[in-house]
């Protein structure tokens, strides 16, 4: 009797192991979202998401042609868990024949679910569903630092960091002919001792001959100049752009949410040649007092900025 207590005993213990391994086997490890169409196929959404991490992530943003690729963004535990949970309503059919080849050559849209448990990868339909609808502006919003809305059962929270470099971003420019340039800045944190932009939100911008100039605190516009560029103006602004390597911050966004939107500074000049330099950086500004205060100069040619 003793003998088969002790057998009935291991004969739970392994069973418990079994069912042990077997869930943990089952639990989902990645969870990937691919979503394309026409030209795009493949790369107009995508992310990759494994426990506290987006793993890897590209998109095109509205309004846009180029695509943005992120890596290794943190998540919170309760987003990992909410993501499964949601997966766990869709109601999924796996993918048994190769319809997405058909469909990116027809040019149609497609979206597709992958999860992944252990070492088994299994490629889903993706449904046609509000749920899935919600999943997918869930997917759009946690990459983008948006906060999701609370039919995800989510917290806002300000203060959220979205850090990333577009490693294709070329930190030196052949062209030298500039065809246009925007860029704003706030310089809210200088003392009027230290300089005479000091205390304002600027916004440049030259494109098609003509630029324009302005200078703000909140909704009060203090100084705004239009102007017709003459020959020499993109000379004199490739000038300062290769003075101060402003090519060094190609690639680099950060965005911090729930700040003020004066705040920080954003970068957009184009060449004749395609090549750009784009970046931004909504919490502080990391273009030089120098480099500010000659692009003042030379949108508003005055000794100051009243």
């Amino acid at each position: 009797m003793r003998k088969f207590k002790t057998c009935l005993l291991v004969m739970v213990i392994l069973i418990g192991c079994l069912a042990g391994c077997l869930a943990k086997k089952d639990e989902i490890t990645e969870i990937r979202f691919n979503r394309g169409h026409d030209s795009m196929w493949g790369n107009q959404f995508y992310i990759a998401i494994q426990a506290t991490e987006i793993v890897q992530a590209h998109y095109i943003p509205e309004g846009s042609s180029e695509l943005v690729t992120v890596e290794h963004l943190s998540i919170t535990e309760a987003q990992w868990q909410t993501i499964k949970s949601m997966v766990e309503q869709l109601p999924l059919e796996k993918v048994r024949t190769n319809i997405w080849e058909k469909q990116k050559l027809d040019g149609s849209e497609f979206r597709e679910l992958t999860l992944v448990r252990g070492k088994k990868e299994t490629t889903y339909y993706w449904p046609d569903t509000p749920e899935a609808q919600q999943m997918e502006q869930f997917f759009e919003a946690l990459l983008l630092s948006e906060c999701a809305s609370s039919t995800h059962d989510t917290e806002c929270i300000d203060g959220g960091v979205q850090h990333y470099v577009d490693e294709g971003s070329p930190k030196f420019i052949e062209s030298t002919q500039i065809q246009s340039f925007y860029c704003e800045f706030s310089a809210f944190d200088l003392s009027a001792a230290s300089s005479p932009i000091a205390g304002r939100y600027h916004t440049l911008h030259a494109v098609d001959g003509s630029g324009s100039y302005e200078a703000r605190g909140g909704d009060e516009i203090f100084t705004e100049r239009e102007f017709i560029l003459d020959e020499t103006f993109f000379d004199e602004l490739q000038r300062i752009v290769e003075k101060y390597d402003l090519a060094q911050y190609n690639g680099q966004f950060y965005t911090v949410s729930g700040l003020p939107p004066d705040y920080g500074v954003k970068l957009k000049i184009l060449y004749d040649s395609g090549e750009r330099i784009r970046c931004s950086n909504n919490q502080s500004c990391f273009l030089s007092i120098e480099v500010m205060e000659e692009l003042v100069s030379l949108f508003y040619p005055n000794d100051s900025v009243n």
